[in-house]
């Protein structure tokens, strides 16, 4: 691929591609965007078009199934660039060696998959090449290439029966995470409009800790002419995120709840119909436990900057006496009712930190059930392959979330144990399934390794590990006074 394509090297991922990445580990996704193709210009088309049409195809699918099965494969495409020609019989092209038995070739084994080296096949393919080609797509407004969006382009040619060279293209975008990104340290930055959007839920958490809901951020500046705007503003972010936490668990457990109740209802029904209906709730629920996960630790991650920004203005602020129209962040300290509230709200942070691998353990739970029997012979043909890929991957993030060496290192062992027993279930089938577990194992060979590939995600749950820690700070430094001894009630 040539270099001009390539997008820019950064110092790690953004906060948005972490959890997005952290999201799409525990679910497929592999998406075709859109099509393109481009033929050449003939007043009619040939049998030799029509059959570079089919071999086109051909590819896409191939090259969409196995991406679909084997996520890592997003990366061995990236690195195919603009590919060579090569010839479509004989095993020149391993995208055609299924070409005699093209219904179901994902489920063939590799003992079927074998080159065509004769017959009337391969004397009608005789003369046609194939290429393939992947290149990063472009941002249509700021040009800036995509990490994680490829055009597939498939390019069939072959000489006419008038001796006139031709050839026949199409392409298709493809969605995925390359094996890299990873690698690559977490860096926890917003977008201009996400940024945006916190500060307009800060502001407005200001507003209701001082009791001046209604009012905009400029009018309560007006009202405490001596308030520092940034420190007010830092105080927002971190109560909002505070907040943000318990909200989500309050949504998603609602929905999950619901779901739940749906599910026990038929979990004693043996009629098949039931059966595949608890199973789909099941899948459902698991969802939705991973979503919870993920919005909770995005609201966790955001909290650092503003929460490490108000501890340095707190120890480099020590408390002054108020006067009767500011709002320092001092005044703060001497203000009970504010305080109050401050705290209260901080203390939904360490619930937070603890529903995260509630979460987490069970929708691992729940996919390690549907992936074993009797449940694992109700799951729809064509579609093991993704739950067995979603309990590994859950699997893996309660590897990278473990801190410890010891434990990390017996959950580890149970996800290699199981990568072994999905490679014995899926024997002889879904031979990019296969190829997806043979990387899984080589990334799990020991713990630094697997730290190592999943950077970004272990760096997550370490930055995780210490909010609890800062958020304590925080409330050391903003102490609730103590009431006094002997004094009255006003003076309280």
């Amino acid at each position: 691929m040539g270099s001009e394509r390539m997008p820019g090297r950064r110092a790690g991922l953004t906060l948005t591609e972490v959890l997005i990445a952290l999201f799409l580990l525990t679910i497929a996704f592999t998406t075709a965007l859109t099509v393109f193709r481009s033929a050449t210009l003939e007043s009619s088309f040939s049998s030799e078009h029509y059959t570079a049409m089919f071999l086109a195809q051909k590819i896409i699918e191939d090259a969409g199934a196995e991406i679909r099965h084997n996520p890592h494969a997003f990366s061995e495409f990236i690195a195919r660039g603009e590919g060579v020609p090569e010839a479509v019989n004989g095993g020149g092209s391993r995208f055609f060696r299924l070409l005699d038995n093209t219904q179901n070739f994902g489920y063939l084994s590799e003992t079927d998959d074998e080159p065509i080296n004769e017959g009337p096949l391969f004397d009608q393919l005789k003369g046609f090449t194939a290429q393939v080609s992947t290149r990063f797509e472009e941002d249509p407004v700021t040009g800036e290439a995509h990490s994680d969006l490829v055009r597939i382009t498939a390019t069939i040619r072959w000489t006419a029966r008038d001796g006139a060279a031709r050839e026949y293209r199409l392409s298709q975008l493809f969605h995925g995470i390359p094996d890299e990104s990873y690698r690559q340290p977490l860096a926890i930055d917003l977008s201009a409009s996400q940024q945006a959007t916190l500060d307009l839920q800060a502001k407005a958490y200001v507003a209701d800790l001082l009791g001046l809901g209604g009012k905009s951020f400029d009018d309560l500046l007006k009202v405490y002419s001596q308030a520092d705007p940034v420190v007010l503003m830092n105080l927002g972010r971190m109560g909002y995120l505070f907040n943000l936490g318990e909200q989500i668990e309050v949504e998603c457990k609602k929905e999950i709840d619901d779901l739940e109740k749906l599910r026990d209802e038929i979990r004693d029904k043996t009629d098949l119909v039931n059966r595949l209906r608890y199973t789909d709730l099941q899948r459902k629920i698991a969802a939705l436990y991973e979503r919870k996960a993920v919005r909770q630790i995005a609201s966790l991650l955001l909290v650092r900057k503003p929460v490490e920004e108000m501890i340095a203005a707190l120890e480099a602020d020590p408390p002054k006496a108020p006067t009767a129209t500011s709002l320092t962040l001092t005044t703060l300290l001497e203000q009970e009712k504010y305080l109050r509230k401050i705290h209260a709200t901080a203390d939904k942070v360490f619930m937070t930190i603890r529903f995260i691998p509630m979460s987490l353990s069970s929708a691992e739970s729940i996919y390690l059930t549907l992936v074993n029997p009797p449940y694992r012979d109700l799951i729809p043909n064509g579609l093991e392959h993704l739950y067995f890929r979603k309990a590994l991957d859950i699997q893996k993030i309660g590897v990278l979330r473990r801190l410890d060496d010891a434990g990390a290192n017996a959950l580890l062992l149970q996800l290699r144990t199981n990568i072994g027993l999905f490679k014995d279930y899926f024997a002889g089938r879904f031979p990019h399934f296969l190829a997806f577990l043979d990387k899984e194992r080589e990334y799990t060979g020991s713990l630094p390794m697997l730290r190592e590939q999943y950077r970004s995600m272990y760096e997550v749950f370490v930055a995780i590990d210490t909010i609890d820690e800062m958020v304590n700070r925080v409330k050391e430094l903003m102490p609730i006074p103590k009431k006094g001894k002997g004094k009255g009630k006003d003076e309280d």
